[in-house]
């Protein structure tokens, strides 16, 4: 193997290890038990959809596409995870053209 790719393995591997210790110290330091963290999600939701609008389903729709210009205090796929709960969508790829879904106000495309 050549000098240059062990370089790269050892870094890889420095990272990875690295990254690891990272996240058990942050998830050391959190206290919430999952019971809280479930009321939160749901007040987010509500609040998310204080003024639901519908919206129907084009042709190369996806709730990615549709929050991208969303710049809220949530993540983006926390808030994919809030249209799909509020209105029960499963699968996101099983999105349909004409269907008609719920979206938070602040979403709709204005065009």
């Amino acid at each position: 193997m050549k000098k240059w790719m062990n370089w790269i393995l050892i870094v890889s591997i420095i990272t990875i290890l690295l990254s690891g210790i990272t996240i058990v110290f942050a998830l050391n330091g959190e206290s919430q038990d999952l019971a809280e963290q479930e009321v939160t999600s749901e007040n987010v939701i509500e609040n998310v959809y204080e003024t639901p609008k519908p919206y129907k389903i084009h042709a190369g729709d996806s709730l990615w596409k549709l929050t991208a210009n969303y710049s809220g205090e949530m993540s983006r796929q926390e808030l994919i995870f809030a249209i799909m709960d509020y209105n029960g969508i499963e699968d996101p790829a099983d999105l349909q053209i004409n269907h008609v879904i719920y979206l938070p106000a602040f979403l709709l495309p204005t065009d």
